[in-house]
This record gives structure tokens, sequence and C-alpha cells, in this order.
């Protein structure tokens, strides 16, 4: 595993990988850094590569608060209030907010929102001891084998700590959003074909549904990871 730095060219050579897999990120770029992010992963992959971007659904998401706008409209109930409250939170805290917790965090914490509608659209569990962590790193060996691998490792713990409580700077906020249309140009503009809208079990690999790693299992049953996410797969043409 090594630590990159996405923002920059990464020291890797091109036409490298035959799959590149990039789930949740892209979010966390502001809009140029992403664009040449994304440029970077065309530069990467070998001819006939596939490409699958998974973001929040800035479509989706739209949608889903404009139905409990008008829900909480209709009814007025103190349940459809939360709703709507959560939906609006998850789109804008991400994007605003001024500590790593955001307003999210804590209220969930406290169980302010039914916790049922939070995991149809968010995928947080409340009552979890993922959700009790979700706002401080984790001390898992993968990222201390990480970090141990990193050539500069006294300039990475130095941007970290000064970085540890904007989240801005230390990359818990979102800088943009991206809906199929939209990011669908992008992926043309830079050269990608064969751009496609997938579900989190479906992908141009045939091997995609061994991974796992856009769905979780439930009770025998697979379900989206990150529910109201954008699963674009876009090719580079064979040269």
């Amino acid at each position: 595993m090594e630590q990159l730095d996405l923002t920059s060219q990464l020291s890797l050579p091109e036409k490298s990988f035959d799959f590149i897999y990039c789930s949740h990120s892209l979010e966390h770029l502001g809009y140029l850094h992403a664009v040449q992010l994304l440029t970077e992963f065309y530069r990467l992959l070998d001819a006939g590569g596939v490409c699958r971007i998974v973001v929040p659904c800035f479509e989706s998401l739209c949608k889903e608060y404009l139905f409990r706008l008008e829900d909480c409209r209709r009814s007025g109930t103190q349940q459809a209030r939360r709703n709507l409250e959560f939906i609006t939170t998850l789109i804008l805290d991400d994007l605003t907010k001024e500590t790593n917790d955001g307003l999210k965090m804590p209220l969930l914490q406290q169980g302010y929102y039914d916790n049922q509608y939070v995991m149809s659209v968010s995928g947080f569990e409340p009552s979890s001891a993922q959700l009790a962590n979700a706002s401080r790193p984790s001390n898992s060996w993968r990222k201390i084998k990480s970090f141990m691998a990193l050539p500069r490792k006294g300039a990475f713990l130095r941007d970290r700590l000064f970085a540890q409580s904007d989240p801005r700077a230390n990359g818990y906020a979102h800088k943009w959003m991206w809906d199929p249309v939209q990011l669908s140009f992008i992926l043309s503009d830079i050269g990608f074909s064969s751009i496609q809208e997938m579900t989190f079990n479906t992908s141009a690999l045939k091997t995609w549904s061994h991974y796992g790693f856009d769905s979780k299992t439930d009770n025998s049953a697979e379900s989206e990871r990150h529910p109201l996410s954008l699963y674009l797969e876009a090719s580079k043409d064979a040269s």
C-alpha cells in the first residue's frame, strides 16, 4: 500500500492498470483537482482498461430532498420534519462543516433522527461502533503499515496535525458534488469512451460481484454500502 497525494500527478507509470476503482474520494477534491485526478486515471489505464467512479449522487440526493420537502409540507409530522432535516444535513453538512463532526454526527449519536431512514439514505448505523468512531482516525494495522511505508513521515505528520481540526484541509469535507450527466461530460472530454451508469453490484468487470466493494450483506440480503451513490464506468479505447 502506498500513500498518494491525489491533488498532484501520481508517481506511477502510464498504462500500468487494467482497472481503476475510486470510491467516495472524488467529492473530497475541488473541481479542478477532481478533473486532474480523472485525467491521471486515463493516463494510468492501459488500452481497453476500465475506470469505475463511485460518488454521492447529487441528482439522487436532490430528488430525495424534494420528496421529503413535499412530504413534510403535506403531513407536518415530527418524523417527516426530522427526515427532511437529515437529508438536508446529509447534502449540506459535508460541504459546509467547520469541524470534523459537523452538525450531523452529534445528532446521530444522540439518536435525534429516525434510524431506519438514516440507514436507507446514508448507510450509517446510528447504534453501531462504526458511527461512534466515524469522526476520528482509525488505528488499524493497515493504516499503520501504510504510514510506515511513507518516505516523508515527518512532513506527513506535520501536515496532518496542523490540518486535523480543519475539515477543508484534512479531507473530511466534501468540496464538490457530481451528477451522472456532468461527470459523463468530463470523462468524455478527457478521452474516455463507453461511459455507462452501473449499480452497486453490476460492472463491466466480470468478477466484480466477488469483491463486494460497493455492497454489504444484512440477514443474507445484499444491499448498497453507500445508498444514493452514483456508479459510473468508463473505458480507455484500445489503440
